[in-house]
């Protein structure tokens, strides 16, 4: 993930700490998830570990966590902003849909949909928009013009646009 979405260079570039964490057989706990046991979902767990390992580590700003992934990451990183979203500041999600069975998030979280006209996944990550949008949701959707399923690197920039600026009020 790192080569393909070039994300090491933009987090260099802005002194940012990236983590590429990898999902059990490479797929994230996404799919026919029960909205009523997210919490012991086996990689929402995962990821609350993670985050305190990281923090234990390193002075990471709490109030400044994103989450982006692609496909199955993307869904993966909409599943983790909506239980967990005291906590995250802003998502990026490309070319991957929100999970249908989620409840409604606590807190609103700012999301960015990026997905390809050729992908699949246009249609349902469209509808997406108009989900976060009526939720309350600060969210944007990017459609890339002649891109398959596949990470969109020259939005890049945007994507960190997107995100640099928001931060969890609390």
């Amino acid at each position: 993930m790192a080569t393909y979405s070039q994300l090491d260079r933009l987090a260099s570039d802005h002194g940012c700490l990236l983590v590429y964490p990898t999902g059990l057989n490479a797929m994230w706990a996404a799919i026919d998830v029960d909205p009523e046991t997210l919490d012991n979902n086996r990689d929402v767990r995962f990821f609350d570990a993670m985050l305190e390992h990281i923090a234990a580590q390193y002075a990471i700003d709490r109030k400044r966590i994103y989450l982006t992934g692609m496909s199955n990451g993307a869904s993966f990183a909409q599943l983790l902003a909506n239980v967990r979203s005291a906590d995250v500041a802003a998502v990026v999600a490309c070319s991957g849909p929100r999970p249908r069975a989620l409840n409604d998030a606590q807190h609103r979280f700012p999301i960015l949909l990026i997905v390809g006209d050729d992908d699949l996944a246009s249609g349902s990550m469209q509808s997406d928009l108009d989900y976060y949008r009526t939720a309350g949701h600060d969210a944007e959707l990017i459609v890339v013009r002649g891109l398959g399923h596949e990470w969109s690197t020259q939005h890049n920039t945007e994507a960190w646009a997107f995100m640099v600026d928001r931060q969890l009020s609390q």
